[in-house]
């Protein structure tokens, strides 16, 4: 049950990522929305459920960005991993705003790096202002995100208890 509905959420994600944040003005920066559900996904949902969650919206992000299929994927299981590795101490809620933003940084980072591999005589731009801004707001759609996330995750465990306990 958790995992159809956190698949459900990133679906969610996905289409708001795609429709929504490009009609925001170039200044306000753009956040990314599916990283802020992978640092949900690698902190706080069980290992394989997180992995699942995480593969989905990796794989949609690559698909819906249209470019070179592979590098998003990579960065978005990295940081996963790197989340997952490290996750004992930043479990708390209020961690999560400045992991998303790092990991911001980090996946552009990475899918910059895999783009100047794959397209050896076109170098991508990089534009330090539209990431940081991205980084930034990032962090501040972090943690009403989170708070929501957090929500659904409780909503269902109470189900899930509600289920057993009418059960027996």
């Amino acid at each position: 049950m958790l995992f159809c509905v956190f698949i459900i959420l990133a679906y969610v994600v996905l289409v708001l990522q795609t429709t929504l944040v490009p009609l925001l003005p170039p200044w306000a920066g753009r956040p990314d929305l599916p990283l802020v559900l992978l640092v949900h996904a690698a902190i706080r949902l069980p290992t394989a459920t997180g992995l699942a969650v995480t593969l989905l919206v990796a794989i949609g992000v690559d698909i819906l960005a249209g470019v070179h299929t592979g590098p998003a994927a990579l960065a978005y299981l990295a940081l996963f991993a790197i989340l997952r590795s490290a996750s004992g101490p930043l479990a708390l809620a209020p961690h999560q705003p400045m992991l998303a933003g790092l990991g911001t940084l980090l996946v552009n980072l990475a899918i910059y790096l895999g783009s100047a591999i794959l397209t050896p005589g076109d170098t991508p731009v990089w534009a330090w202002r539209q990431v940081l801004l991205g980084a930034l707001t990032t962090g501040v759609c972090a943690l009403p995100l989170t708070m929501l996330f957090d929500d659904c995750a409780a909503w269902i465990r109470r189900r899930q208890r509600l289920k057993r306990q009418s059960a027996t």
